[in-house]
């Protein structure tokens, strides 16, 4: 695989600045304006993975990370096992809009979809799942787009067929998205997701761990590492 083997998920108009949110003061920025947007002025900074970050203080994170998904979680396997005060962040977010729209990088399925509304969490979520060709064979990977559009996130059904660059979902509004600026996290997991979940932060002590089971979605975003802050 290759970054030419995927679309982009956010289409960028200028190469995206790194995103830092490993300080203690750090706060994700407000997003362009209207009409910075309009003007093609805008450069979403994106990043974020395998950083500490001090902003978890939900209650949501200070428990182990459990999947969300009803039933599934029961057909698919056991409950995650990620516990402590969770701080390493294992995904990437992108600092966009709500209203951009989010695309399947590759041709797959639905994998599961639906609203986790908890203080902190991903409001609306699907994850998708592809099987595509590499050196050593076929991979399987699991990608999950967090804090869409509820209303967006509710109209797939776990199966849906997908092409690369099928229109997934809008970025969600903060009413809707667990509270955050509006943005996207995307997260690659190489194991089976329980439910609609993947646990996109992480304890210190589960840090290797995590790195094998969530790689770094940088050729998935068709960005080089070196712009992942």
């Amino acid at each position: 695989m290759s970054h030419g083997s995927f679309h982009p998920v956010v289409m960028f108009h200028h190469p995206p600045p790194p995103l830092d949110l490993s300080s203690e003061d750090s706060r994700p920025p407000p997003p362009c304006s209207a009409l910075s947007r309009l003007r093609g002025r805008c450069a979403y900074p994106a990043g974020g993975y395998d950083e500490p970050r001090f902003l978890y203080t939900q209650p949501l994170f200070a428990a182990a990370a459990v999947p969300s998904g009803g039933a599934g979680v029961e057909q698919r396997g056991p409950q995650y096992v990620y516990g402590g005060r969770r701080d390493v962040h294992v995904g990437v977010d992108v600092m966009c809009p709500a209203g951009k729209p989010v695309y399947a990088p590759a041709a797959g399925t639905v994998w599961s979809a639906g609203y986790n509304g908890d203080a902190g969490d991903y409001g609306g979520v699907v994850i998708t799942r592809h099987a595509l060709e590499g050196p050593r064979g076929v991979v399987v990977f699991y990608v999950l787009f967090g804090h869409l559009s509820r209303r967006d996130a509710l109209r797939w059904a776990e199966g849906d067929a997908l092409e690369a660059g099928t229109f997934l979902a809008r970025v969600g509004k903060r009413s809707e998205n667990g509270g955050w600026e509006p943005h996207l996290h995307l997260q690659v997991q190489l194991t089976e997701p329980q439910g609609r979940d993947m646990p996109g932060v992480v304890a210190r002590d589960d840090r290797e761990r995590a790195m094998l089971e969530f790689p770094d979605p940088a050729m998935i975003m068709k960005l080089e590492k070196t712009v992942m802050a």
